[in-house]
This record gives C-alpha cells, structure tokens and sequence, in this order.
C-alpha cells in the first residue's frame, strides 16, 4: 500500500513539474512546442485538467479559439477552485475575442462566483456589460434617428407635393390668361 502511494505522490510531482515545463515553453511564445508538449501530457494520463488548461491557453494565444474552448471546457473538470476561476476568466476571453459578448460575460461572472476578488474577471466583467449597454443605447439612437429621418423624409414629399399642385395651377392659369388674349393681326 505503501509503495502505491509512493507511485502516486511521483507521478502527479512529475505532472506537477513537468506542467512547469509546458509553461516555460508558452511563456517563451513557443506555442507550438507547447500544444505538442499539452498534447503528450493529455495522451499519457486523460484526466489532467493543468494540462487541457495549458492546451487552451496556448491555442488562445496563436488565435485558434474553436480550439481553445474545446480544451478549456475539458479542464473544467478540476474540482480546484483556483483554476476554475482561470478557466472561466479564459472561456470569457476567448467568446469575447469570437465576438459573442453574451457567453463572455456569462463565464467572466462564473469567474467571480469562483473568486469574487478577481480584479481581472471583474474588470473583464464591468467592461463588457459597459460596452454592451453603449451599443443597447447606439442602436436606440439610431432608431430614433430613423425615426426622425423618416419623418424629415415625409415632410420633404409633403413640401414637394404641395410645390407640384402649385406649378399645375400657376400652369393653368397662364393657359387661361394665353387664351384670352387676342391677338391681332399685324399684317
């Protein structure tokens, strides 16, 4: 029993070391080595959600995003609430760089549940639901804006119309006028 516990504590230090090792690789921009380096860690044990988090934030930083969320949500199994908080502040990030505000701010608040003293989620968080009521308020504006548009544009008609029935009379009262002349003949 012992011995298997010896085994066990080796293998998740040599995780733990070796975690380093993929970091040092990210850390240096070598995103490559460091996905092939993820890889070979999640090949060899399943369960390592270190290194699934590694994966993603690495497929993150060379703008692959699909590919992050598939390893960022596989490291969602942790039970470690430190790294779930990252987890999520990363999913955020990532639907934020996808352009879908809605999902970011859903895990930036995830990541606040996780640790409500995360300045980077919260900031993350404020910013975005900022940004989101800035664009709920640039659209109402522009429908008012429409609204008045239309109504210039109808009153323009209105002017046009009335110019045109003032043209048809003013015509017609020169026929008449034309009309009643007579003229002579000067031969």
């Amino acid at each position: 029993m012992l011995i298997k516990f010896k085994i066990i504590f080796l293998f998740f230090l040599s995780l733990l070391f070796s975690q380093e090792d993929g970091y040092d690789l990210y850390k240096n921009k070598n995103y490559d080595a460091a996905i092939q380096y993820y890889d070979n860690l999640i090949n060899s044990n399943k369960k390592v959600p270190e290194a699934n988090y590694g994966k993603g934030s690495t497929s993150y930083m060379q703008g692959d995003y699909d590919s992050a969320l598939k390893s960022l949500d596989k490291a969602l199994s942790t039970d470690e609430s430190d790294l779930k908080n990252k987890i999520y502040y990363n999913i955020g990030n990532t639907y934020y760089k996808k352009k879908d505000s809605k999902k970011a701010l859903e895990f930036f608040k995830k990541a606040l549940k996780e640790n409500p003293k995360d300045d980077f989620s919260r900031y993350n968080y404020e910013f975005l639901k900022y940004m989101d009521q800035q664009d709920q308020q640039d659209q109402q504006d522009q429908q008012e804006m429409s609204n008045e548009e239309l109504q210039d544009l109808e009153r323009a008609e209105n002017i046009l119309n009335a110019m045109k029935e003032d043209e048809q009379i003013m015509q017609k009262k020169k026929l008449m006028k034309m009309k009643s002349k007579k003229f002579a003949k000067d031969w």
